[in-house]
Parts: structure tokens; C-alpha cells; sequence
């Protein structure tokens, strides 16, 4: 196992993969294919997650800052990357309102990553992406009003209909 925690443009980048090396001595690097939770910026300054199951995944605005909203929420089989995920074929129906509870109106979320937090049966092989933007706190917006205002806002999930 390997974890990296760094510092990047303010913001604290959280990473862990595991790899397996089968020869004494062997350089493997590992792959996208072995990552199991990457934290990044997408070009716009939002903050992407993208975690598999069985993992916890945190995200973490710069200090002064909170989650605004949520752009992008899917677990299941999302495909792409920061900044232009899409939802796959399995998409579970309570990822934008999960991100959202947990997210909303703070400056850190934490996700366990697992089927059953979804409410969904992949046996094990489900994933998490989300992308979020931070912003500038205001102390008179309670977490609470900030999560009635985005359900006044955003009637639809914006990752599109549930598949579940």
C-alpha cells in the first residue's frame, strides 16, 4: 500500500493505491487500473474524488472555503476523468443526494465507500466520482439553509435520471 499526502495549490490531495510486485527487485509502478482513491482539481478549480469500493475517500476545500454544490455525483461505473466524468451503465440513485448531505456547506467530506452506504447490490466492483467547487464561507448560511436552497434550485439530479 501507498499513500501520498501532499499540499497542491492550497489544496490537501489525499491518495492511496496498492500494488502487488511478484519478482524481487521488480520496479512496478502502479496504474490507473490499481488506483483505488485519487483526490485532484479539475482545470476549472473544482475538487474531484473518485474512489472504489471498499475504500474512504476525503475531500477538503482550501481553509476559508466550503463545498458549494455538487457537479458531479455518481456511484456505480462512472467513466472519465476530473473535470468531465460521466455516469456509466450503473448509476445509484442516492449518489447526489449522499454527496450533498455529506458535502454542503463544509469545508471537509468523508465518504466510506462501500454498496451498502449507496443502498445498492454491485458485489464489491462499485466506484465513486464526484466533483465539487468550492467557495467562500459565509457564517450566516448554515449548512442546513444551504441544502434547502440547492433542493429550491435543483428540482433534477444533475448527473442525470436514477438507474436504480
Amino acid at each position: 500500500m501507498f499513500n501520498l499526502n501532499r499540499r497542491i495549490d492550497g489544496i490537501f490531495v489525499i491518495a492511496c493505491w496498492t500494488s502487488l510486485i511478484l519478482l524481487v527487485g521488480a520496479n512496478i509502478e502502479p496504474t490507473n487500473s490499481l488506483v483505488n482513491v485519487s483526490v485532484e482539481t479539475s482545470p476549472s478549480g473544482s475538487i474531484c474524488g473518485y474512489a472504489a469500493d471498499g475504500t474512504h475517500l476525503e475531500l477538503k476545500c482550501p481553509d476559508g472555503k466550503v463545498f458549494s454544490r455538487v457537479e458531479f455525483a455518481s456511484y456505480g461505473n462512472p467513466q472519465g476523468k476530473c473535470g468531465s466524468f460521466q455516469r456509466g451503465k450503473w448509476h445509484a440513485r442516492f449518489s447526489l443526494y449522499e454527496t450533498q448531505h455529506r458535502c454542503i456547506g463544509k469545508q471537509t467530506c468523508f465518504f466510506d465507500v462501500s454498496d451498502a452506504e449507496f443502498d445498492v447490490r454491485l458485489d464489491g466492483s462499485g466506484r465513486l466520482a464526484v466533483q465539487l467547487p468550492c467557495d467562500l464561507y459565509d457564517p450566516k448560511i448554515s449548512p442546513e439553509e444551504r441544502m434547502e436552497k440547492l433542493n429550491d434550485d435543483e428540482m433534477e439530479d444533475p448527473t442525470g435520471p436514477a438507474e436504480w
